[in-house]
């Protein structure tokens, strides 16, 4: 096997400083098996205490587990079950702790060298490797649904039945491990009632002298003048056709928990039937009852035929461990998942040859055959080959007349053992106007006119139509479009319209939706608005909308396709790849209902739904988008808890979600978009879903991994649509009584996930590359199609889409001079107050058309602006202004390689 670092536990956690444990001066050593022992350091006053731990239940392998002494924790050798510790003189005290589940603790006393400890199974829930439940009767878990030969019955017809699926997301709360039967009775509502049994098969107890039924189980129940919920054992000695009630509860019990029912007058019997009963009241109701790991007649717990396998999976490029590889035998009856440290186990029936594999997604599988012996652990390491794209620089930089082209050359290499396909993007950064060194000149300036103008503050768009909440928008085209979502008691309106900014017409009236929808979740994916999920119309209906209702702007008409396999409202969603992403969301408007952490992933070609990696917790109403090829979501709640700050990345191509920085505020309902090469957010409630909405933005940046603070909105509302724009549509406080109130933050337009660069361009398109083989990308740098003379900043994205690895970065950077012909305007916009003070004017707009072009110009932070334009444009006009600071045109010429200085001063329009 690969031996681990020194310096790190299996985990991944450094070993002198083991969580829970004392800190001390430690001596590290390797075991055959990689492991690590950590113990003080060795002295005149230390002995070494030696020693292995095994199973004594019948199988007998060594186990891998935790030997703790004197505050002191050493981790036995999965293969050998060796430890060793370095203590003071004299016998410790020890808990020996089994990293293999099924295993309860111990604690002995080490005294010596060469102590064996043993184990024993728990035999009770018999959940050791290796082990099975035996009964001369029945014994079932219910991983796999409902066993063969029971049945499930409905004694009302309510079509709310014993379920297997876990219908409301509850887990396994009985202790069990895996699947598990249950009744929810939350999930199907309080104002219904069950009465449903789960029953078993005829069984034979003939050969069983003293049976009993058991189980685990969690009941989950209130008790008023009535019992809100009843769980009830019924056994039958003549196949069902009579049945006497042997175990009855109306208390809750609260898993885990188990019970053992002696059924003696069944001895012996042929006939045997056993049902749990749940049933409720007429006029009461319950959350429901769970059960897993049932036997009816006997039950031992056994060693099954078979041994342990471990190992690690590493990269065969860079030697690191694979997280999330999956290992499995080739029959498919043994299967296990890595850890952070690329290590694995599992137990494999049949002692035997194997052929075991080890898969990981964008790297090749590998396949080993491996000896499984009884009463030992086989070790089997796999090193996996993968593409692997590298740069010949790390940074380009050059410098030219603006109008030229420079070029310069970047050489891409497979370095790895699998062919990789080359992806190339691009990301500009920045742009910093040149104006030093030129020679300058005063501008002149006209009368002040009236002018339509805008600035960087949110500025009102027309009124929605209606007041709307829980509402989706898209932008297409230059327009904006928004549908469904929740108009007074319109619960779930199949209305939406559409806005032209341009045209100035205001909202305009769209086709109705197929299907109303509240809070649906809505992208548009190559030219069409899919609008999926959401809650069903109806005042007294709180389910989902099925299907997916599909919007062509070109036919103005709708169409639906398949639904999420799970649908939901209030979900989080962003495009990737042409493929639409659902995130969280909620199964009903109920509280409790609120967060799941499912993600399902819509191919509109295949028209196929997907299931992907999980989101990391419970979420619903966050705010998502795509940036670079990896899609984010920040903030949400989950059922009445706290709003949330935490925020996520997900990589399509591990499927994994990773942990980045954090909201600085808590969020949910949050308008957003991408824009810029930011994830967006404005509004929201914080504090709790029932909390007051906030007025507050934030923008987060993934390459530098920081979020920054966006203007405050005009309105303080939650749950509208939102769109690139940045455009807010409706909303209500706290997320409830819509509004009509629509506005926008001017400038955010750029909003793909990923971004040309205008002066910048790449001479290569995708190329699969065989490892060892390279190929020459030509850069083209530019400043004719930029903002002008000054100095360019961006980056070329070099990916390997069928690679494990992040994306390669080149920094590019490109000085373009003016020619003789140009020449620049450039200035301050200060704004006048009442007083006589003035303020520099940040974030303004400023126009300036030419003679036929026309260019629109934001101030800095301190107010200044700057362009370059060819003489051949003069006259030009400039206009600037807003609502707030009165409106001025000028008129300004720019000469022959000089600036033409024109700074402007505002009057505020409350002063007289």
């Amino acid at each position: 096997m690969r031996p681990m670092t020194a310096r790190r536990d299996r985990q991944g956690a450094p070993m002198n400083r083991r969580r829970g444990s004392v800190a001390a001066v430690v001596s590290v050593a390797l075991t055959a098996a990689g492991l690590v022992a950590a113990a003080p350091a060795a002295g005149a006053d230390t002995v070494t205490l030696t020693g292995t731990v095994r199973d004594s239940s019948g199988q007998g392998w060594p186990l891998w587990a935790d030997v703790t002494a004197a505050g002191v924790t050493a981790v036995t050798d999965p293969v050998t079950g060796a430890f060793s510790l370095e203590l003071p003189p004299g016998s410790h005290s020890a808990t020996v702790t089994s990293r293999y589940p099924g295993y309860p603790g111990a604690t002995v006393e080490l005294s010596g060298e060469g102590q064996e400890i043993t184990l024993e199974v728990d035999p009770v829930r018999c959940f050791a490797p290796g082990y099975a439940l035996v009964s001369d009767g029945v014994a079932a878990s219910f991983d796999d649904g409902l066993p063969a030969g029971w049945t499930v019955t409905d004694e009302i017809g309510a079509a709310e039945e014993w379920r297997f699926d876990d219908p409301g997301e509850r887990g396994n709360l009985t202790g069990g491990r895996s699947g598990f039967a249950i009744v929810d009775g939350e999930f199907y509502g309080y104002v219904t009632r069950q009465d449903t049994s789960l029953v078993t098969p005829v069984l034979d107890l003939t050969g069983v002298a003293e049976p009993a039924i058991g189980f685990a189980h969690h009941f989950d129940t209130w008790v008023w003048d009535e019992p809100g919920g009843i769980a009830d054992v019924d056994l039958s000695l003549d196949g069902g056709a009579t049945w006497e009630t042997v175990w009855h509860r109306v208390e809750p019990v609260y898993g885990p928990a188990t019970e053992s029912v002696p059924i003696p007058q069944a001895a012996g019997r042929s006939d045997v039937r056993v049902r749990f009963r749940y049933h409720e009241g007429p006029y009461t109701a319950a959350n429901g009852w769970q059960l897993d790991d049932v036997f009816v007649g006997n039950r031992s717990c056994d060693p099954v035929d078979g041994g342990l396998l471990a190992g690690h999976v590493t990269d065969g490029n860079t030697g690191a461990p694979v997280a999330g590889s999956v290992v499995t035998t080739a029959s498919g009856a043994a299967s296990a998942t890595t850890d952070g440290a690329g290590f694995y186990w599992m137990f494999v029936p049949v002692t035997a040859s194997h052929e075991v594999t080890a898969t990981r997604l964008q790297y090749q599988d590998s396949t080993r055959s491996v000896q499984i012996a009884a009463a030992t652990t086989a070790t089997a390491d796999f090193s996996l080959g993968a593409g692997m794209l590298t740069t010949s620089v790390s940074s380009v930089s050059s410098a030219g007349d603006l109008g030229g082209s420079e070029s310069a050359t970047v050489t891409v290499t497979n370095e790895g053992t699998a062919p990789a396909t080359v992806v190339l993007a691009e990301r500009p950064v920045s742009f910093v106007p040149n104006t030093e060194g030129h020679p300058r000149t005063t501008g002149s300036a006209t009368a002040a006119l009236a002018s339509d103008t805008g600035s960087a503050v949110w500025q009102a768009l027309p009124d929605y139509p209606i007041n709307i909440v829980d509402n989706v928008a898209g932008l297409h085209g230059g327009r904006i479009y928004s549908v469904g979502g929740e108009s007074a008691f319109d619960y779930a309106t199949t209305r939406g319209f559409v806005l032209d900014p341009a045209s100035g017409e205001g909202w305009v009236p769209l086709p109705a939706m197929p299907h109303g929808r509240g809070a649906p979740a809505g992208e548009f994916v190559n030219g069409k608005f899919y609008v999926t999920g959401g809650r069903e119309p109806g005042i007294y209906e709180n389910g989902i909308s099925p299907g997916t209702d599909v919007y062509d702007p070109a036919t103005n008409s709708w169409t639906t396709e398949p639904g999420a396999p799970i649908p939901v409202m209030l979900a989080g969603s962003f495009v990737l790849d042409g493929m639409m992403y659902v995130v969280g969301g909620c199964f009903s408007d109920e509280d409790s209902d609120c967060g799941t952490d499912d993600v399902f992933r819509y191919d509109p070609v295949a028209r196929e739904w997907e299931q992907v990696a999980d989101y990391p917790e419970p979420i619903a109403e966050p705010a998502c988008g795509a940036i670079e090829a990896k899609g984010y979501c920040a903030g949400g709640l989950y059922q009445r808890g706290p709003t949330k700050t935490a925020t996520y990345a997900y990589d399509p191509k591990m499927d994994t979600w990773t942990a980045v920085a954090p909201l600085p505020m808590e969020l949910s309902g949050a308008a957003h978009t991408v824009a810029d090469g930011r994830l967006l957010l404005s509004g929201g409630v914080s504090g709790g879903r029932y909390h007051d909405s906030t007025k507050r933005g934030f923008a987060y940046d993934p390459v530098a991994d920081v979020w920054s603070e966006l203007p405050a909105a005009a309105n303080a509302l939650a749950r509208g649509g939102s769109t690139c724009g940045f455009h807010r549509i409706g909303g209500g406080n706290a997320g409830y009584a819509g509004r009509p109130f629509s506005e926008t933050l001017p400038g955010y337009t750029d909003c793909g996930s990923d971004r040309d660069a205008s002066w910048l361009s790449l001479a290569a398109g995708t190329t699969t590359l065989a490892p060892g083989e390279s190929t020459e990308v030509v850069v083209s740098l530019t400043g004719a199609a930029g903002d002008g003379p000054g100095s360019y900043t961006g980056a070329i994205l070099v990916r390997g889409d069928d690679t494990p690895y992040d994306q390669r970065e080149v920094q590019v950077a490109f000085d373009a001079v003016a020619p003789r012909t140009w020449g620049a305007v450039a200035g301050t916009l200060s704004g006048l107050a009442c007083d006589g003070s003035t303020v520099p004017l940040a974030d303004m707009d400023v126009w300036i058309d030419g003679r036929d072009e026309s260019h629109t110009l934001r101030t800095d932070a301190a107010g200044r602006y700057v362009l370059w334009l060819p003489v051949k444009q003069n006259p030009l006009r400039v206009v600037t202004g807003d609502d707030t600071w009165i409106p001025r045109t000028v008129t300004a010429r720019v000469a022959p390689g000089k600036v033409t200085d024109l700074d402007l001063t505002l009057r505020h329009v409350a002063c007289p």
